[in-house]
């Protein structure tokens, strides 16, 4: 279902593929329209926790089993409030959850292809157990809400190629089958890069970049009633260089970052604490590396 690469030993998810009989019943969005892929993660078989999503105070629906859908009038650009709200259902006969992508897509042999932004689930904390579902908040939540706070850039950084010369900024989740209990938001010299949740992905940041001190702004916004660890990595690289017995481009590490920095867990409550600011819901800190050359612009 999702098609890997690698760049100097950096594994690089591309696309996610949705069968074309998806595509019959929907109308294609528009280029680069971002849409909404909901699957199970068993598709063999029912799933009982069913989720209400919101983004920006706008419900988009209740979200039971596998949709696809255009979500563009609900995001707009910069910052963006995504809100979802799971309830399990009594009676579950196997455990299962819904996986939500929202990403810009694109039809190739037929078949609708997504470049995925953004990834999250339902079902991280819930626990299954003869047919009942308990959440790690404690046994009495019936419900539970996560809210992701993301940052909706341009789509230049997003369809950008490697090419010879580059910088690269990656980004994924330590834990790839469960939520974060932080988004983390890139920006290079100024310029908004995007939101990294849920979704390894590469950015080439080389016509954000300049000779000398550059400084990356990362912020982390804290995702309430995730209790479960995990954390976003990142690495610098570069320039890239094509290796022709290899058959790819590589890049030499400059730097690299973790999103969690500057969050402790409470051991009681299960939620994170903002070691920065007390009671803030973000921690913005900055990190600097240097280039001796000027990059190579295209």
């Amino acid at each position: 279902m999702t098609a890997r690469k690698r760049f100097g030993g950096v594994a690089v998810a591309l696309a996610v593929v949705w069968g074309a009989a998806r595509a019959a019943a929907n109308e294609p969005p528009a280029a680069g329209a971002l849409s909404l892929w909901v699957q199970r993660e068993y598709t063999s078989w029912d799933n009982p926790l069913h989720s209400e999503l919101t983004i920006n105070d706008k419900t988009v629906g209740t979200f039971t089993s596998d949709t696809d859908r255009a979500i563009e009038e609900f995001l707009r650009p910069g910052w963006n409030t995504i809100v979802l709200k799971t309830a399990p259902q009594p009676g579950a006969a196997k455990s299962n959850q819904l996986i939500f992508r929202i990403g810009s897509v694109s039809k190739k042999d037929g078949k609708r292809m997504m470049d995925v932004l953004w990834e999250l689930r339902n079902g991280t904390d819930w626990k299954y157990k003869d047919g009942t579902y308990a959440h790690q908040l404690g046994p009495d939540r019936k419900e539970v809400t996560l809210t992701f706070r993301v940052y909706r850039a341009g789509s230049e950084a997003e369809v950008r190629k490697l090419g010879a010369g580059d910088y690269v900024l990656t980004g994924r989740p330590e834990y790839g089958s469960w939520n974060g209990p932080v988004t983390a938001t890139v920006f290079v010299n100024g310029h908004e890069v995007s939101t990294f949740l849920g979704r390894e992905r590469q950015v080439v940041m080389t016509p954000y970049l300049k000779k000398g001190e550059n400084t990356i702004k990362l912020v982390s916004a804290r995702v309430p009633n995730v209790v479960a660890d995990n954390d976003v990595k990142f690495w610098v690289g570069g320039p890239a260089e094509y290796n022709a017995t290899q058959g790819r481009y590589e890049v030499k590490p400059l730097n690299q970052f973790e999103a969690m920095h500057g969050w402790k867990r409470d051991k009681k409550t299960g939620q994170i604490l903002n070691q920065v600011q007390t009671g803030a819901e973000t921690v913005e800190r900055e990190i600097k590396f240097t280039l001796e050359e000027e990059p190579r612009k295209k």
